[in-house]
């Protein structure tokens, strides 16, 4: 687990027969030829690139992952890896833009469980770029993505540090600031220590948003907290203090804050059934758009938002009032889908959307929602994808992680020129 393995000599006729009924797994791809065609959309589908070796015995990794830059420019994809109660596969792992490990930091065993190590977060103190993470255990991890050396350690939390933790400035600079799943938030100073507190004494499990400035100027705190039947996005400022707090009706799962025009945005806030906007000034609701089914938020492309909904269909959303743009049906027997993103896996200035399912269905879709091509994998997938320009060539590649853990690369099928 520790580097890159050729599993080559290893591979199994009833392993190469199954991946091919789906996609055909690292191993096969690896040894066929990692740009050999996989998808199976009519149009051309994707092609793995390549795909990473450090797997967990757990299936259901459904913590978020992270990509970020080396200080020489090289990419570094940050991963957590959680398992099964007392394994000594929990970790940390990052490879490089090539799916090669590049460095690990392991978990004690005797905390290693599926929720050993929630989403990573990526920020930069004192100019050094790190990898954030919480754990189960309740500590706070910092890691230079470079090098793979630890820089911070911190028990400070009460619960499973569920959702990414990120350096802002709140309520000073380059602060820590790091949520647990039971609603405690901490802000954590350059040697670690807490030197803000605020409990909700409710489900957290979205990364807080740090505002620089709300009407007044000053910085602001942005969290979506709730029960099951009873969620809300509440807006602090550094004393602790409500500056304002909207119901949002069911447990929120997702938020984003998006650009609507150069001088404006919302937050935008995914629920057990809806999707709803929110002013940040006033924390007054622009628009409900409602599925009643849990609708995670996607990322924005000019004055849209992507949104997926475990109905199985991603429906792109008016951010001026919510009405859908257009809907694309992705899914068959699971429903259940991750966040879209958006990307430029082609090049140019024309954006494509991808998205994933509970299935491990990988899709690419036009910017009308038409289908460009797609993919199953061979296990589920519980994390949006990402995409990345891994090879520097002016065109981005889509990264998904498996419920093993492992980290695939994908690109979309060339054009005619």
């Amino acid at each position: 687990m520790n580097g890159p393995r050729d599993g080559c000599a290893h591979l199994s006729r009833r392993h190469a027969l199954a991946s091919t009924a789906t996609l055909l797994s690292g191993s096969v791809a690896g040894c066929l030829g990692a740009r050999q065609r996989l998808g199976l959309a009519d149009d051309g589908g994707l092609s793995v690139r390549w795909q990473s070796d450090q797997t967990t015995a757990y299936d259901q990794n459904h913590h978020l992952f992270a990509v970020t830059d080396e200080a020489n420019g090289d990419k570094r994809i940050v991963a957590p890896h959680s398992s099964l109660d007392g394994g000594d596969d929990c970790a940390i792992t990052a490879v490089d833009a090539h799916g090669a490990s590049a460095w690990q930091t392991e978990i004690n065993p005797a905390v290693c469980t599926p929720h050993a190590v929630g989403d990573i977060g990526v920020g930069v103190r004192n100019g050094t770029t790190e990898a954030l993470a919480g754990t189960e255990a309740g500590t706070v991890i910092g890691i230079e993505v470079e090098t793979g050396d630890e820089t911070l350690r911190a028990d400070a939390l009460d619960s499973i540090g569920y959702s990414a933790p990120q350096v802002a400035d709140f309520p000073a600079a380059d602060h820590v600031v790091a949520a647990d799943f039971a609603g405690t938030i901490v802000s954590l100073d350059a040697d670690g220590d807490v030197a803000w507190r605020y409990t909700f004494d409710e489900q957290t499990s979205t990364k807080p948003i740090v505002e620089p400035s709300l009407a007044d100027g000053d910085p602001a705190l942005i969290v979506a907290h709730g029960t099951r039947d009873d969620g809300a996005v509440t807006a602090l400022d550094s004393e602790g203090d409500t500056r304002w707090s909207t119901s949002v009706g069911a447990t929120p799962n997702s938020l984003r804050r998006v650009d609507v025009a150069s001088d404006e945005s919302l937050f935008v806030v995914g629920t057990a059934s809806s999707a709803v906007a929110i002013e940040p000034a006033t924390g007054e609701t622009r628009w409900t758009a409602s599925f009643d089914e849990r609708t995670a938020v996607g990322d924005p492309v000019d004055d849209r938002v992507a949104v997926g909904v475990n109905d199985g269909t991603v429906r792109v959303l008016s951010l001026a009032d919510g009405d859908i743009a257009w809907s694309q049906s992705i899914a068959d027997s699971e429903p259940r889908l991750n966040a879209p993103v958006i990307g430029h896996p082609f090049g140019g200035d024309s954006p494509m959307l991808a998205a994933t399912t509970y299935a491990g269905r990988v899709v690419l879709l036009t910017p009308t929602g038409e289908l460009e091509a797609t993919a199953d994998h061979e296990t589920g997938i519980y994390v949006s994808p990402k995409f990345v320009d891994l090879a520097a060539e002016g065109r981005d590649d889509l990264l998904i992680m498996d419920g093993h853990g492992r980290l695939v690369a994908f690109e979309a099928p060339e054009t005619d020129a």
